[in-house]
């Protein structure tokens, strides 16, 4: 029982690995605190991130169909979401900032990976 667990465990943790277009970590999640008010690394299983997720596919028809693969967020007035997705053999990176008090979610960019230096 407990080999077969682990055996899943091992099958999932390969299956979830992503090598990103620049053979770099696609969103490396580091354990440690980060830079006070920085960006930091979210599980997009995270139901904060998928209500964002779903906005996103909503509005955005070239990351509709993809695969979310990495999400990060930081606080500045509301939550600036950094997201990459994977739609075939294409990386978009979308930027996001949520500011749930004025009930306003704005997408500010979306950008195929290779073309955007700032992620």
């Amino acid at each position: 029982m407990v080999l077969t667990i682990l055996a899943l465990f091992a099958v999932a943790c390969i299956s979830t690995r992503v090598e990103n277009h620049n053979s770099r970590d696609a969103c490396s999640i580091d354990p440690r605190p980060g830079v006070p008010g920085g960006a930091i690394a979210v599980p997009v299983w995270n139901p904060e991130f998928l209500e964002i997720d779903a906005l996103i596919r909503r509005h955005v028809r070239e990351v509709r169909y993809g695969r979310a693969i990495c999400a990060r967020k930081q606080v500045v007035s509301g939550t600036r979401w950094y997201i990459t997705y994977q739609v075939g053999t294409r990386w978009w990176n979308v930027d996001v900032v949520d500011q749930p008090w004025l009930n306003k979610v704005k997408i500010l960019s979306v950008k195929p990976a290779d073309e955007d230096d700032n992620y």
